[in-house]
C-alpha cells in the first residue's frame, strides 16, 4: 500500500481530520491552482472595488477640504457695472466674486492652447471658497501682479511648470506672465477639456488663475449652511440677480456644473468594466472549486469506502473534510488580501493618471473585504456541497466498485476520428480528448471565455476609437474655429477674407438652463444653420433641426434621460432671464453632458444678439494646414482645429478606456490560464500511468511530450474558434453599458483585436502544457524505477 505523507500527524486532531488533511495533501498541486483562481477572484473583487471607493472618497475629501461652491451664478457684465453683493441671502455661509474669460496661449511644440482664465481671490492664501491647493510652487503673494497659477492638467498634458513664462491673450490683449505654482482646483479635478470642441478631449483646455482685477466680474460662487434647500436658494439668488439688474443670469448647483458632471462620467466608465471582470473571476473560481472537489472525492472513493466499512458515518467523514476547506478559504483570503493591494493600486494608478486626477491614496474598503470573505466561503461552500453530497450518496460497496465514467463517446466515433489522424501522436491526442468529454468541454469553455473576453476588451476599445473617428470624419467641414469674443457677421466675413477662407458657416454657442417639471439641467447649446449640413451628429431617435421648425432642438441622450424627455416633448429653456418654450425633435449621442443642437435663430434668441461665437470652415484640398495657420494668426481667433487634430485629441483622451480595457484583458488572460491549468492538470496528470506504459513500449519522451502538447493545442484551437462569438457578444454588451454612461458606441468588427489575442493564445497554450508534460515524464520514470524497470 502506498503511504500518504500526512503533515498533520503531529497535530491534536482526530483520525478522520488527519485523513482529510492527508487526502488534501495528496492533491496539493491542484488545490494550489484552486487557491490561485479563488485568490485572483478575491483580489479583483476587493482590490478593484476598493480602488473605485478610494477615488470616490478622495473626490469627496477634495471637494470638502477645498470648499467647492454649492452654487454658481453666471451673468453677462454690463459697462460700469458695480460688483454684485449677496450678503443678505438667507442661509448663506460664504460667497466670492470672480471673472471668467476665454483666452489662448501658444506653447512651444504644441501650437495654440485654449484657456479658461479665472481672476479670483483664491490665488492668494485665506480664500474661503474653491480653495486652490498648491501641488508645486506656491500661491501668489499679495503684491505679485505678474505671476499666475495653472491647473494640474495644464502642467501634465502640456509640460508647463513653475518658472515658465506664458503669453496669454484675452480679449485681444496679450500679457506676459510667470507661472508661480501648479494647483489642484476642486472645480477642475480631472484634465479640463475644451467644451467648444465636438468631442471630449482631455487636456484640450488649460486653466490659468490670475489675481483679481478691476474689471467687472461675471461669476459669483456661494456656499450655504448645511441643510439649506438649494433649489429654493437658487430661486432666491436669481431674484436677487434680477433686482441688481444682472443680465443673462443663470445658476448652476454643484452637481449641475459641467466639470462635476464630467468627473462623474469618467467614474461611471470606471464602474462599467470592473463588474464584468469580477463576475468572470467569481464564476471561474466557483466552477474550478466544484470541478476540483469532484476530482478530489472521486480520487478518494476507495479510501472513503474503507472508512465507511470501519463504521464511520458519512456525516462524520464530511465534517472531517470541512477542515481542509477551511484551510483553503484561509489561504485564499490571506493571499487575496495581499493581491487586493497590488491589483487595487494598479487599477487606481492607471485610472487616476489616465483622467488627470492627482495622486489618490489607496485604502482597502472594509465592506468589500467582508463581501470578499463571504464570497470565498460561498465559492468553497459550492465545491464542498458537491463533494459532501457525493459522500452521502456512497455506500461502502458503491465506493469500492464504482468509478467516475467520463468515457461516454462511442467506439464508432473514436474509430472514425482515429482514421482521420495519420500519426500515433495525433490519434492519442484525439482519443484522450474524447475519453473525458466533460473535462474537455470545460477546458474549451475556459479558453473561450478567457480569450473571448480579452478580445472583447480590445474590440470595445477599437470600437470606441472608430466611433469617435467616424463621428468627426463624417462631417463635411475641414476646420472648426472659435473666436476670442463674439463677432458680427461683417466682422467674421472680414476675418475670413483676411485668412483667405471663401467657404464658412457661423456657429453660436451659449449656455442656458432647462426645466421640465421639477428637473433642472444646464445646457451647452450650439446653434447651426439648418440649411447647412456640414456638421453631423449621431441621431439616436427623431430627426435633425430644420428651417421649418426653428424652435426644435436635438438633445444629448443623458440630458434627455435626466429631464425625462422624448422626441415631440416640450420643455422650457431659461436664458438671460427670459423663458423660451422649445420642442425636442431628436435625441443624439454625445460625449459632452448637456449638449444641445439648435438652429441659429433659436440660439440667437437665447443670447439676445446676432453675434457669432465660432465658425465651420471648408478649405481646398492640400491647404487645410496653411488655412489653420492663417486663422490662428488672427487676433480674433481663439483656436482653429482640423479634423485630423481633433481625431488625435480623441485618441489621446481615451486613456481611461485604454487603461481599464488593457487591465481587464490581462486579468481575464490570467484567470483563463489558471482555469486551463486546472483542467489540463486533471486530464494529463491522471493519465501518467498510461504515459508510463507508453514509455515502456518504446515511445520516446519526445513523442509523449508531443502528445501532451498536441492535446493542449487541439483544445486551444477549438476554444479559440468558440471564443469568436463570445468576444462579439461580450463586446456588444460592454459597448452598450459604456454607451449608457458615456456616448453611443457602435460595435465594429475588425481583425486586429482578434489577431493580437488569439495568435499569442495559440502559442501560449502549448507552452503552458510543456511543464505538465515534463512532470508526467518525470513521474513515469520514477514509477518505472519503483517497479524495477528501465
Amino acid at each position: 500500500m502506498i503511504q500518504i505523507h500526512n503533515p498533520a500527524r503531529s497535530l491534536p486532531l482526530s483520525s478522520l481530520q488527519k485523513f482529510a488533511l492527508g487526502s488534501a495533501w495528496s492533491v496539493v498541486g491542484r488545490l494550489m491552482l484552486l487557491i490561485a483562481v479563488a485568490s485572483v477572484a478575491f483580489s479583483m473583487l476587493v482590490g478593484e472595488y476598493s480602488a473605485m471607493s478610494s477615488v470616490t472618497k478622495a473626490r469627496d475629501s477634495w471637494y470638502s477640504d477645498s470648499q467647492l461652491a454649492d452654487m454658481e451664478l453666471r451673468f453677462t457684465p454690463s459697462p460700469n457695472q458695480q460688483t454684485p453683493r449677496f450678503d443678505g441671502l438667507p442661509g448663506l455661509a460664504n460667497s466670492a466674486s470672480r471673472q471668467i474669460l476665454s483666452g489662448r496661449t501658444r506653447l512651444a511644440g504644441s501650437g495654440d492652447l485654449a484657456l479658461t482664465v479665472i481672476s479670483t481671490d483664491s490665488v492668494r492664501a485665506g480664500a474661503r471658497l474653491n480653495i486652490l491647493t498648491p501641488l508645486e510652487g506656491a500661491l501668489l503673494a499679495q503684491d505679485d501682479e505678474s505671476g499666475v497659477l495653472i491647473d494640474q492638467g495644464m502642467a501634465k498634458y502640456h509640460s508647463v511648470g513653475v518658472g515658465d513664462s506664458l503669453n496669454i491673450e484675452v480679449g485681444g490683449t496679450t500679457r506676459t506672465v510667470t507661472v508661480r505654482g501648479v494647483v489642484r482646483d476642486p472645480e477642475f479635478l480631472i484634465a479640463p477639456l475644451n467644451t467648444s470642441l465636438f468631442v471630449s478631449a482631455k487636456g484640450s483646455m488649460g486653466v490659468v488663475y490670475l489675481p483679481p482685477s478691476s474689471s467687472t466680474v461675471n461669476s459669483v460662487v456661494f456656499n450655504f449652511e448645511p441643510g439649506q434647500d438649494l433649489d429654493a436658494a437658487r430661486q432666491v439668488v436669481l431674484n436677487e440677480a434680477a433686482a441688481q439688474h444682472l443680465t443673462g443670469a443663470y445658476v448652476m448647483k454643484q452637481d449641475e456644473q459641467f466639470s462635476y458632471q464630467y468627473v462623474e462620467k469618467n467614474l461611471d466608465v470606471f464602474g462599467i468594466v470592473i463588474p464584468l471582470m469580477v463576475l468572470v473571476g467569481a464564476l471561474s473560481a466557483a466552477v474550478v472549486s466544484m470541478f476540483l472537489s469532484a476530482q478530489w472525492i472521486a480520487r478518494e472513493r476507495k479510501s472513503i469506502a474503507v472508512l465507511l466499512v470501519q463504521g464511520h458515518e458519512p456525516a462524520a467523514v464530511a465534517r472531517a473534510y470541512v477542515l481542509p476547506y477551511m484551510w483553503l478559504a484561509a489561504w485564499t483570503i490571506l493571499i487575496g488580501l495581499l493581491g487586493s493591494i497590488f491589483v487595487g493600486r494598479v487599477f487606481l494608478e492607471n485610472f487616476a493618471s489616465s483622467v488627470g486626477l492627482p495622486n489618490v491614496p489607496f485604502v482597502l474598503d472594509p465592506v468589500m473585504i467582508t463581501i470578499g470573505c463571504a464570497s470565498t466561503l460561498v465559492v468553497y461552500g459550492l465545491g464542498a456541497a458537491l463533494a459532501f453530497a457525493e459522500m452521502f450518496r456512497m455506500s461502502p460497496r458503491d465506493a469500492m466498485t464504482r468509478t467516475i465514467d467520463t468515457a461516454r463517446s462511442g467506439r464508432i466515433r473514436r474509430a472514425r476520428l482515429g482514421t482521420l489522424a495519420t500519426s500515433t501522436t495525433a490519434r492519442l491526442s484525439v482519443r484522450n480528448i474524447q475519453r473525458n468529454p466533460r473535462v474537455s468541454a470545460l477546458t474549451v469553455l475556459a479558453i473561450a471565455i478567457g480569450f473571448g473576453l480579452t478580445a472583447a476588451y480590445f474590440l470595445s476599445y477599437s470600437s470606441v476609437i472608430s466611433t469617435s473617428r467616424s463621428a468627426v470624419d463624417g462631417n463635411q467641414w475641414d476646420l472648426t474655429v472659435d473666436f476670442t469674443q463674439s463677432q458680427s457677421n461683417a466682422q467674421v466675413a472680414a476675418l475670413m477674407t483676411e485668412a483667405g477662407v471663401s467657404e464658412w458657416t457661423p456657429i453660436i454657442k451659449t449656455v442656458a438652463q432647462a426645466t421640465n417639471g421639477s428637473a433642472i439641467e444646464n445646457l451647452m447649446i450650439g446653434g447651426f444653420d439648418p440649411k447647412n449640413t456640414w456638421h453631423k451628429v449621431n441621431l439616436v431617435e427623431g430627426s435633425d433641426i430644420s428651417e421649418s421648425d426653428p424652435d426644435g432642438v436635438v438633445i444629448e441622450a443623458g440630458l434627455a434621460h435626466q429631464l425625462a424627455l422624448e422626441p415631440g416633448d416640450a420643455f422650457t429653456v431659461n436664458a438671460t432671464g427670459i423663458e423660451h418654450e422649445v420642442r425636442v425633435v431628436g435625441i443624439m449621442s454625445s460625449a459632452l453632458p448637456g449638449e444641445v443642437r439648435s438652429t441659429l435663430e433659436f440660439a440667437s434668441s437665447l443670447t439676445g444678439s446676432d453675434l457669432f461665437s465660432g465658425a465651420l470652415v471648408k478649405a481646398p484640398p492640400g491647404e487645410i494646414a496653411s488655412t489653420a495657420d492663417a486663422l490662428n494668426s488672427e487676433s480674433g481667433v481663439q483656436q482653429a482645429l482640423s479634423k485630423e487634430e481633433i481625431v488625435k485629441l480623441i485618441v489621446a483622451s481615451s486613456d481611461q478606456i485604454t487603461a481599464l480595457l488593457w487591465l481587464g484583458a490581462l486579468t481575464s488572460i490570467a484567470v483563463a490560464l489558471l482555469f486551463v491549468g486546472a483542467c489540463l492538470g486533471y486530464t494529463i496528470l491522471e493519465r501518467r500511468r498510461e504515459y508510463s506504459l507508453l514509455s515502456l513500449l518504446g515511445f520516446r519522451n519526445r513523442a509523449i511530450r508531443s502528445t501532451v502538447v498536441m492535446e493542449a493545442s487541439l483544445l486551444g484551437l477549438v476554444g479559440i474558434v468558440t471564443a469568436f462569438p463570445v468576444a462579439w457578444l461580450v463586446s456588444r454588451l460592454l459597448n452598450e453599458r459604456i454607451s449608457n454612461a458615456w456616448f453611443n458606441i457602435n460595435t465594429q468588427l475588425s481583425a486586429q483585436p482578434f489577431l493580437i489575442t488569439f495568435v499569442p493564445g495559440l502559442v501560449l497554450l502549448p507552452l503552458a502544457a510543456l511543464p505538465l508534460a515534463q512532470w508526467v515524464l518525470h513521474a513515469s520514470d520514477l514509477g518505472n524505477r519503483e517497479r524495477g524497470i528501465g
